[in-house]
């Protein structure tokens, strides 16, 4: 949960960041079908999880599902750290 928390508050922080709009983000709220995350979000998004997270994202990890929520971000994260 405390990943979750984390990557949530990333989100938020860089939506304000490159939209300006104040959001509050949950472990379910659908991120890319809801257009809280564009595309220039998800470059951002990417960039900062590489190195707030020490992870390696492959081009295959960038799918709608993998970005769909907070939870499936903080399972892509947490698969890549244990290998």
């Amino acid at each position: 949960m405390e990943l979750q928390r984390q990557i949530a508050q990333l989100i938020t922080q860089i939506i304000r960041e490159s939209t300006g709009r104040e959001v509050e983000v949950t472990p379910e709220d659908r991120l890319i079908e809801s257009g809280m995350l564009d595309s220039l979000s998800m470059v951002n998004l990417v960039m900062a999880l590489r190195a707030d997270f020490d992870v390696d994202l492959e081009v295959t990890d960038l799918t709608e599902e993998t970005f769909a929520s907070v939870a499936s971000i903080a399972e892509l994260v947490s698969q890549r750290r244990a290998s």
